[in-house]
């Protein structure tokens, strides 16, 4: 009884979002903020993780689908996804912690769950055109006449190929590496 009060899948989903930490993957404060607004609040949170099936699953996802929150469903999908598959690999993984191995997870019932690609629209790449070029210009000459750090750092991004502005902002100085000819240059 007392493992599974403690093997819920509110604590799969916290001890996910502490291995995405540990393995500092940026995502981890989404991961924690959808399963906090999402999972938490239901009555799948205490049921024991390894018992959820997957139409249980499709319940959690269904709530969120109907409050039109449809991305928000694909990607906690995504998570619940990415969670249940660390805990039943965990056995033969050694960089999974050890409170997912206890969690005694041997499926992933959301791969048996349809996909919510509908939610996932893919954009069309903003220069797909000979026309697009001259706005490119026109972005760039407006952002060389402005000197505050925003325009700075859009001009950056161009100049990276596209980076995304909030990646580009994530970056910290240890993130980067440089290789000893590199320093030299550097220095």
């Amino acid at each position: 009884k007392k493992a599974s009060e403690e093997h819920t899948l509110k604590r799969l989903c916290e001890l996910y979002v502490e291995d995405l930490q540990r393995r500092q993957r940026w995502d981890w404060r989404n991961a924690a903020t959808i399963f906090k607004n999402h999972v938490y609040s239901g009555p799948e949170a205490a049921r024991p993780a390894r018992d959820l099936s997957a139409k249980e699953i499709t319940v959690i996802l269904r709530r969120v689908v109907d409050a039109g929150k449809g991305r928000t469903a694909a990607k906690l999908r995504a998570y619940l996804r990415a969670a249940y598959q660390r805990a039943a690999s965990a056995e033969t993984d050694a960089t999974a912690g050890a409170g997912l191995l206890a969690l005694g997870v041997g499926m992933n019932p959301v791969a048996t769950t349809a996909s919510l690609t509908q939610f996932s629209k893919v954009r069309e790449p903003r220069l797909a055109q000979k026309q697009d070029e001259d706005k490119l210009a026109a972005v760039l000459r407006a952002l060389s006449k402005d000197d505050s750090l925003l325009a700075r750092a859009a001009w950056l991004c161009v100049l990276l190929g596209g980076q995304r502005p909030t990646q580009l902002f994530r970056a910290r100085v240890q993130d980067f590496e440089l290789r000893d000819r590199d320093r030299e240059r550097a220095v």
